[in-house]
């Protein structure tokens, strides 16, 4: 069984096809890691682009409180006054826009951890380095994934702006298991999909390989009859341009050419043995005679002189 299944693997037809599959199966991957990627960072933006409008929201409501301010630096004046009430009232209005499905963590001018909201949320936090740059620059990070118990979080840093004046950084994280059951998904059906994708090619690939290689199986059958002896086996393959019908015709042409030359090896032949024959039929008269004479000669003939000189002269 396994000397068949090997025989049938190493065959032209097998060897075809499982290429050919092995190359779709390539692109597929390609394909389904290009889809991957495509769709997680799709998802991920959208889902970013979510909270940056609801942080929108929330920053024209503080920057509202300010304009209440008499101050004439309201932004400045309330930063200064109040940066525990500027940070838990951000963290509260962020939440409750988000429907609370974040958590956020309110950092203040110095970086430190101002209000988380949830309180008993456990968030990851982003690095110094992206907080201080978001401080400076006044505008939100890019999304980072954060690895956190019990699965990883979407994490962006917001600027807390109160008219010209940053008072700090909101981090505001998300979970990512909506946006990973939708990839988990999207792999399962790719590859569902690729995998019957690739069961059909190979045996829609057997079927054409064998239809394609069909005048191939024809010359090798002729090739056979020739061995056995039948110098008259042809192809007779319809004529084409491809490399079979190529291949068929210059058999069948040296088919042709070493059938003409066993003819005419044949045709050498019996013009030699014809050339034997007439030799021996013109030898046989003189010889026949020369026989007569000698069994004249042994019969006594040799004893009387003329009867030896007449045999002799013959």
């Amino acid at each position: 069984m396994l000397r068949r299944a090997a025989h049938a693997l190493a065959s032209l037809r097998w060897r075809l096809t499982l290429s050919f599959v092995g190359l779709l199966a390539v692109l597929l991957t390609a394909l389904g890691a290009y889809n991957y990627l495509t769709l997680r960072s799709s998802l991920i933006n959208n889902r970013v682009t979510s909270l940056e409008s609801d942080y929108t929201t929330v920053r024209a409501v503080i920057n509202r409180l300010a304009t209440r301010s008499p101050s004439s630096t309201p932004g400045r004046t309330l930063c200064a006054q109040a940066p525990s009430l500027i940070a838990r009232t951000v963290a509260v209005l962020v939440a409750d826009a988000s429907g609370q499905s974040v958590t956020v963590v309110v950092y203040d001018r110095n970086l430190d951890v101002a209000a988380t909201v949830p309180d008993s949320a456990s968030a990851a936090h982003v690095s110094n380095a992206v907080l201080s740059s978001v401080e400076r620059t006044a505008r939100r990070s890019a999304a980072q994934v954060l690895d956190a118990s019990p699965d990883k979080q979407l994490a962006v840093a917001f600027p807390i702006t109160v008219g010209n004046t940053v008072c700090g950084v909101a981090q505001v994280t998300a979970s990512m298991a909506p946006i990973d059951t939708v990839l988990h998904e999207n792999v399962a059906l790719l590859t569902i999909g690729g995998g019957a994708m690739l069961l059909l090619a190979l045996v829609l690939g057997l079927l054409i390989t064998n239809r394609m290689l069909r005048p191939l199986h024809r010359v090798t059958a002729t090739a056979q009859q020739l061995a056995a002896g039948d110098l008259g086996a042809r192809s007779r393959l319809q004529p084409s341009a491809d490399e079979v019908g190529t291949l068929a015709r210059n058999f069948d042409h040296m088919a042709e050419r070493i059938e003409q030359s066993f003819a005419a090896q044949q045709e050498s032949e019996a013009q030699v043995r014809r050339f034997i024959a007439d030799a021996s039929h013109e030898l046989r008269t003189p010889l026949t005679a020369l026989k007569g004479y000698i069994d004249v000669l042994r019969r006594g003939a040799a004893r009387q002189p003329a009867a030896l000189d007449a045999a002799l002269a013959s």
